[in-house]
């Protein structure tokens, strides 16, 4: 039997970023980006509409507003959450872990370590790229 798709919602506000981004997760057997969401207002409806197995989500900053909708969505839906970011905010890494995000990589890290968050994500496991575990 083969194994069911994994939906992804893909977040990011940056057009070539989360172009980039959907084009790496398109290659990726096992695994279809379902939707596309680029402001931070269409989040949280378009998670609890389209229920996906995995939000890929860009993390910018340290907003306390951005956060706060992060642990809503965790709480609320169960989604599954990889976090995509070059903030180097501990605090924020922090937060993000004490809400129950599964996986947070930076624009920096390998393929593979991109490749293995969205798989470990997913499956409801953690993974931290080695940048993460730096800080």
């Amino acid at each position: 039997m083969k194994p069911r798709t994994k939906t992804i919602l893909l977040a990011d506000f940056q057009f070539l970023t989360r172009k980039g981004i959907g084009a790496l997760i398109d290659e990726l057997s096992g695994f279809e980006v379902v939707a596309h969401i680029d402001t931070s207002e269409q989040l949280y409806d378009a998670v609890i509409s389209i229920k996906p197995d995995v939000l890929v989500l860009d993390f910018i900053g340290n907003d306390p507003k951005f956060l706060k909708e992060v642990k809503r969505i965790r709480f609320d839906t169960g989604t599954e959450i990889l976090i995509i970011t070059n903030s180097q905010s501990k605090n924020a890494i922090q937060y993000l872990l004490s809400v129950g995000v599964n996986a947070i990589v930076t624009k920096n890290c390998s393929e593979s370590e991109i490749i293995n968050a969205m798989t470990a994500a997913s499956n409801g496991k953690r993974f931290f790229c080695n940048r993460v575990l730096d800080w």
